[in-house]
């Protein structure tokens, strides 16, 4: 979060990515990072945004960790996408959108965001995301087992519709659905959203002429 060329780091979220595509699968907040990489970041991530005159809104870095050090993949002057914004606001307590609104309004917002991170006794918790891939071809008819009873700490997002073609994971929009855990820790976080995503079936239709069939 920045404001008048001051920024602070709310948060460090591990990526996953198919090996081949490659596409976003999966993220964990926090990253599990050592306590000198997590300065690194901050510094670098800090760095980055002063260099643009970044002076004000949320903003989401992306960055890999090199044997020289953390470098920029790509930045923006906007929360992260999927619900990593309300990650935020589960892992930290703080809550992102909020305070862009109180910004636009001409409100000083990183004192009280200091107040939050420096709370004792924060009610927070550990996030993950995990999404369902997708088939290389076909026609979706419905994804089996999206109707499982879950526990209270998981939720499931379909996305894909019966009637959908699928081509594999071609982007960011290609995976059919994703699951969002929360756990006293972030391995429990994520094994809890990739077993949900296990648990669901492709039901798809092939033509019969389709020639990686023959």
């Amino acid at each position: 979060m920045s404001s008048r060329r001051l920024h602070i780091v709310l948060a460090v979220t591990r990526k996953f990515s198919d090996p081949v595509s490659p596409v976003e699968l999966g993220h964990v907040m926090p990253a599990p990072l050592a306590p000198e990489q997590r300065t690194a970041i901050e510094h670098h991530v800090t760095a980055v945004l002063n260099a643009l005159d970044v002076e004000f809104d949320p903003t989401h870095t992306e960055v890999i960790l090199t044997p020289a050090g953390p470098r920029v993949i790509e930045t923006h002057l906007r929360t992260g996408g999927v619900d990593l914004w309300d990650m935020v606001t589960g892992a930290t307590g703080v809550d992102m959108i909020e305070c862009q609104l109180r910004q636009v309004l001409g409100d000083t917002v990183l004192p009280g965001v200091r107040a939050v991170l420096a709370d004792p006794e924060p009610t927070t918790r550990c996030e993950a995301i995990w999404c369902a891939g997708a088939p290389s071809s076909g026609t979706l008819v419905e994804v089996a087992g999206a109707d499982a009873a879950l526990p209270p700490e998981v939720a499931l997002t379909v996305l894909g519709k019966p009637g959908t073609r699928l081509g594999g994971l071609q982007n960011s929009f290609s995976p059919l659905g994703y699951a969002r855990a929360q756990a006293d820790t972030a391995d429990q976080a994520l094994a809890l959203a990739r077993r949900t995503i296990a648990n669901l079936t492709f039901v798809a239709t092939y033509p019969a002429d389709q020639t990686d069939l023959l």
